[in-house]
C-alpha cells in the first residue's frame, strides 16, 4: 500500500509540478489523479507476486490438521508408544 501511495505521489509531482517527464498518448492514465494506469500496476503486482513467490520456495510447507494434533481428530495416539 505504501508503494502505490509514494508511486501516487511520485508519479503527479513529476508530471504534473516538476515536468520532470510525461506520458505519452497510449499511456493509460487514471482519470481522478492523472498518474499513470502501468507505474500503478507495477507497484500493486510485482511486490504482491514477489512475496507471494518467496513464501511458497523458502518456507516449508505446513502439515495437515492430522499430522500436527491426532487427538482432535478422533485418531488413537500410537499403541507402540
Amino acid at each position: 500500500m505504501i508503494g502505490v501511495v509514494y508511486t501516487l505521489f511520485s508519479e503527479l509531482a513529476n508530471v504534473e509540478v516538476f515536468r520532470s517527464w510525461g506520458y505519452n498518448e497510449l499511456m493509460p492514465v487514471i482519470p481522478l489523479v492523472r498518474v499513470g494506469l502501468t507505474p500503478v500496476l507495477q507497484w500493486m503486482v510485482i511486490p504482491s507476486v514477489t512475496i507471494l513467490l518467496l513464501r511458497c520456495h523458502l518456507l516449508p510447507p505446513r502439515e495437515t490438521a492430522e499430522q500436527e494434533h491426532p487427538l482432535e481428530n478422533n485418531q488413537r495416539p500410537n499403541a507402540a508408544s
